[in-house]
């Protein structure tokens, strides 16, 4: 039998997706995204994420596509501005 993880879920007791949001966006973030207080204290795991992308970069790829880059990700919104912290800007 296959069954899916329904994530994330729009089950608003769902224990283990919620501690799997705790624990990966960390206290601060998870506040911002969910309007709720993390039970956790420790950083997320968010923090750990390896940006190959920089500033650089981006201005030669907006040059060769006449500023027509985007990011596709699963992500929401806060959590890759969190990654991404000031280079996200360059993609607005």
């Amino acid at each position: 039998m296959i069954t899916r993880l329904g994530y994330p879920s729009t089950d608003k007791n769902d224990l283990i997706h919620s501690t799997f949001d705790q624990l990966f966006f960390g206290p601060e973030l998870y506040s911002k995204i969910f309007q709720k207080e993390s039970k956790f204290s420790e950083k997320g795991f968010i923090e750990n994420d390896k940006i190959i992308v920089n500033s650089e970069l981006i201005q030669t790829l907006k040059k060769k596509f006449h500023d027509k880059i985007a990011i596709v990700t699963g992500r929401g919104f806060n959590a890759i501005n969190s990654s991404l912290k000031e280079i996200s800007s360059l993609f607005l």
